[in-house]
C-alpha cells in the first residue's frame, strides 16, 4: 500500500516527504544532541564543584600539615628550653652550695679574726702590763 502511495505520489510531493522526514529526523538528532549537551555540561559542573571541594580539602590538608610542623618544631624548640633549663638549674644549684660554701668560710674566718683580735689585745694588755712593771723598777 505504501509502494503504491509513492507510485501515484508527484516529485514534488517526495521531496516534501523526503525533507519533512528529514526535519524529523533532524529535530530528533538536534534533540538528542541538545540532552548530550545538557548531560554534558551539568557532568561539568558536578566535576567543577567536585574540584572545589577537593581543593578545599587540599588546602586543609596542608594546613593541617603546616600546623603538625610547626607544633613539630615548637616541640623541638621546646625540648632544647628545656635542656637548657636543665643546665642553667645544674649551674645555679652548683653555684648556691659554692655560695653557701663561701659563707660558711666567711663566718668562719671572721671568727678566726674575731679570736686573733681578742688574742692580739690580749697579748697588748699584757705586754703593757708587764711594761708597766718593769718602768718603776728603773
Amino acid at each position: 500500500m505504501i509502494g503504491s502511495d509513492i507510485a501515484t505520489m508527484s516529485h514534488d510531493d517526495i521531496q516534501l516527504m523526503y525533507a519533512a522526514g528529514r526535519q524529523i529526523n533532524e529535530k530528533e538528532t538536534m534533540g538528542n544532541l541538545n540532552n548530550r549537551f545538557a548531560n554534558y555540561i551539568e557532568k561539568v559542573r558536578y566535576l567543577e564543584e567536585q574540584n572545589k571541594i577537593l581543593e578545599l580539602k587540599i588546602k586543609q590538608a596542608s594546613k593541617r600539615q603546616s600546623e603538625i610542623e610547626k607544633n613539630e618544631q615548637k616541640g623541638d624548640e621546646i625540648q632544647s628550653y628545656r635542656i637548657n633549663i636543665d643546665d642553667i638549674t645544674m649551674i645555679k644549684v652548683r653555684l648556691q652550695v659554692e655560695r653557701d660554701n663561701l659563707k660558711g668560710d666567711a663566718v668562719e674566718l671572721t671568727r678566726k679574726l674575731e679570736d686573733e683580735n681578742a688574742l692580739r689585745n690580749d697579748l697588748d694588755d699584757e705586754l703593757q702590763r708587764l711594761r708597766n712593771l718593769q718602768s718603776p723598777q728603773r
